[in-house]
């Protein structure tokens, strides 16, 4: 199957193959004619635009499925490059990345006072090769980036997971996949070229639809969807065969609850660098009681650096998913490796004695106070063991003593609980200099479409008026 998707994705195939799978069921909530349609016009008028002898550079600010995927197809199928902007950033943070991209090309957005130049002849240079696919990824306002793949590159995620789900996929449901993840992110792009590439029925809507669509057999959520869903749409959760859980660590008492309904969860780890997941836990392992995001799928390899069986290291990744590097306002900026050319993440994890990758954080989240060096899932976890908590994070803020405290921002079980009660429950829990100096009341912590929370807006929040050895907690809605 593979062959077949790594040739399905070569940039000439994409209209043709949209026509050929558009003739057998493909979609539930979208109009496959209105996408074919529209994905023909666009790919005629960029045809008329790559006569002038340059290949032009798409934007697509779409917010709705359809325009969304016509413009990645006709793209494609004229060689051209393609950025999926997110519809939802600020106008200014839109003209910022017009500004620095200079694309010949925007679709989905109507506001923008943005017109370029006949030829873009001072845009900052990519690889070479293509045609590029980019995707928002991290960054905050001003410092937006896109992580290149290219239709390759994709096509090898869609193959590792065919393969790795080859008993269960496309599955034996009406739908293959529900997909109400954005498709701008790989999260949700990934579900819609399982379905195109891999076979299967794809539906794209909201959550509150699910029930009414007859079955489906894959179903991603990020776990503040699943923490939402949980106890109102038990019976609709446990009817599906595997639940894919990413975007975000989901925290302990959330996997426990899951498991105690019978929901068929399958943790993955991965990222945009990755076209969505790397490893993946199977639902009959996440029942028996495993904690951990799995195996590793066929067209990976991840290691960890510098560490010995069983004690958390740097992850490296190598593959044929990877992206080529970061498109930014200064120019590509290559992925991150070591001496052996593996991608280096962020994140730090070990592979436990069953061969499954157990993610422990991420390295810069690591917090140095006093000299000691302390994980927030650690204290995180230890949080949630009280019982008092319903949300939580742990992050680190500077301090001229300590360097950096170790701070929580918490949604408690009661409003009457406070920080003085978190504390003496962490006592015989946690190293006095694990335990938060700071803290933060919320009734809910800020979360983005991709469920990670946004920490730099909680920095933020905190109080800078307070004594280190006890502080009241103060209720702030963000």
């Amino acid at each position: 199957m593979a062959a077949t998707i790594l040739e399905l994705a070569q940039p000439d195939r994409w209209l043709s193959h949209l026509r050929d799978r558009l003739a057998t069921p493909l979609l539930w909530g979208i109009d496959g004619g209105q996408w074919l349609a529209e994905a023909e016009a666009r790919s005629a008028d960029l045809a008329s635009l790559r006569r002038s002898g340059d290949r032009p550079l798409l934007l697509s600010l779409e917010s709705e499925p359809v325009p969304l995927l016509a413009s990645l197809v006709a793209a494609l199928s004229q060689h051209c490059s393609i950025v999926l902007g997110n519809p939802t950033w600020s106008l200014a943070e839109k003209r910022r990345v017009c500004d620095w991209l200079r694309p010949d090309r925007i679709w989905g957005d109507r506001t923008l006072d943005y017109a370029p130049e006949p030829a873009q002849r001072d845009r900052l240079p990519w690889p070479a090769g293509g045609p590029w696919i980019g995707l928002p990824t991290g960054g905050t306002s001003g410092q937006i980036r896109f992580a290149l793949h290219s239709p390759a590159s994709l096509a090898a995620s869609v193959a590792g997971f065919c393969e790795y789900f080859a008993a269960d996929w496309p599955g034996d449901r009406p739908y293959s996949t529900l997909c109400s993840l954005p498709l701008y992110h790989a999260s949700g792009l990934m579900q819609v070229l399982r379905c195109f590439w891999g076979g299967g029925r794809l539906a794209i809507g909201p959550l509150a639809v699910g029930r009414s669509m007859g079955g489906t057999s894959f179903l991603s959520l990020v776990p503040t969807q699943l923490a939402r869903l949980i106890e109102r749409e038990t019976d609709w959760l446990r009817s599906i065969p595997t639940i894919l859980l990413g975007g975000a660590p989901a925290w302990p008492d959330l996997l426990d609850r899951a498991q105690q309904l019978g929901l068929r969860l399958a943790p993955t780890y991965g990222s945009t660098e990755t076209a969505s997941q790397v490893a993946t836990l199977r639902p009959a392992d996440f029942l028996a009681g495993v904690r951990a995001v799995g195996a590793v799928l066929p067209h990976a390899q991840i290691a960890i650096a510098a560490a010995t069986l069983g004690e958390p290291g740097l992850v490296t990744i190598r593959g044929r998913s990877l992206a080529a590097g970061y498109a930014t306002a200064t120019g590509f900026v290559p992925l991150p490796t070591d001496g052996s050319g593996a991608f280096c993440t962020d994140d730090l994890g070990y592979f436990d004695t069953a061969g499954h990758l157990q993610i422990v954080g991420r390295a810069s989240h690591k917090i140095i106070t006093g000299g000691e060096n302390v994980f927030p899932s650690e204290v995180e976890a230890a949080l949630w063991a009280t019982g008092l908590v319903r949300d939580v994070v742990v992050l680190g803020l500077p301090d001229r003593e300590w360097g950096q405290v170790v701070a929580a921002a918490y949604v408690p079980r009661d409003f009457d609980t406070g920080a003085d009660c978190l504390r003496s429950a962490l006592l015989d829990r946690l190293s006095r200099y694990k335990i938060p100096k700071r803290w933060l009341l919320l009734d809910r912590l800020p979360y983005n479409a991709q469920g990670k929370v946004d920490r730099s807006q909680l920095a933020t929040q905190f109080p800078t008026d307070f004594l280190p050895s006890g502080v009241s907690s103060n209720r702030l809605k963000p």
